[in-house]
């Protein structure tokens, strides 16, 4: 059963274009075309530094990795989030840069490389990107499912 909920309208940016990309990076996947130059054009449409751009490929495909199985994305234009988008954000949001740690968020911790490459991303990508989803913007999700 997928799971769909509506973008938060208080979703700052940062938000709004890792979703964006992520629909992009899932695009490209499913044409089997390689996502990073379209990622980069889009990200620099955005005002995104291409560095911040490949770390957060990077995230994507890690994660994809770490999962076993594509991302799932919605199209372009849907105002809704998928699970996984939801999930990549919580990633995102929730990640610190303690790779043998968990969390109440994510319990049975995330590989090494996964946390290093969020922590990079978020860097480059904007570093106020964790602290604005602290409050009511935070995704639905509020904790990760996987080890349930």
């Amino acid at each position: 059963m997928t799971v769909m909920v509506r973008m938060d309208p208080n979703a700052g940016d940062a938000e709004r274009i890792v979703v964006r990309l992520l629909r992009r990076y899932a695009a490209c996947r499913q044409l089997g075309e390689q996502p990073l130059p379209p990622l980069t054009r889009l990200g620099g449409e955005f005002g995104i530094p291409a560095p911040a751009v490949v770390a957060l490929a990077s995230v994507f495909q890690l994660t994809e990795g770490c999962l076993g199985r594509a991302l799932v994305a919605e199209c372009c234009c849907n105002p809704m989030l998928s699970a996984d988008e939801r999930a990549l954000l919580l990633l995102l949001t929730r990640t610190y840069a303690e790779p043998a740690l968990g969390s109440s968020d994510i319990p049975q911790g995330l590989p090494g490389a996964l946390v290093w490459a969020v922590a990079s991303a978020r860097r480059l990508l904007n570093p106020s990107f964790p602290e604005r989803m602290n409050g009511a913007s935070q995704p639905s999700m509020a904790t990760c499912t996987s080890a349930r």
